[in-house]
């Protein structure tokens, strides 16, 4: 994870997909096989709490339903939500920063 306004990406471990999504090697990204309606959902557990939000991306573009943006310190974040996608779609999943941490940093 960055603290300086970039995003983190996984990777991640822990994953249950369907045979038609396929993960990068450095298991960041997951694109999706064939179009249709998919079940997206994420636990993230820190060892401490921390400022910071969490967030989905589709194909780039940051999912609403999949932002989780605290006004206090958390250290456990969970999150789901039903989307429509696009054959080739990619998914990824990030902790940003909040800018009251940055500019503490």
């Amino acid at each position: 994870m960055y603290c300086y306004g970039r995003a983190g990406n996984g990777p991640y471990n822990d994953q249950n997909l369907s045979a038609d999504i396929t993960v990068n090697a450095a298991n960041t990204v997951f694109t999706i096989g064939p179009a249709g309606r998919y079940y997206i959902s994420y636990q993230i557990n820190l060892t401490a709490g921390l400022l910071v939000s969490s967030r989905v991306l589709i194909s780039g573009t940051a999912f609403t339903s999949s932002i989780i943006a605290p006004v206090a310190s958390l250290a456990n974040f969970n999150n789901s939500f039903i989307v429509s996608l696009t054959a080739g779609s990619t998914i990824q999943l990030q902790l940003r920063c909040l800018r009251a941490v940055r500019e503490r940093l």
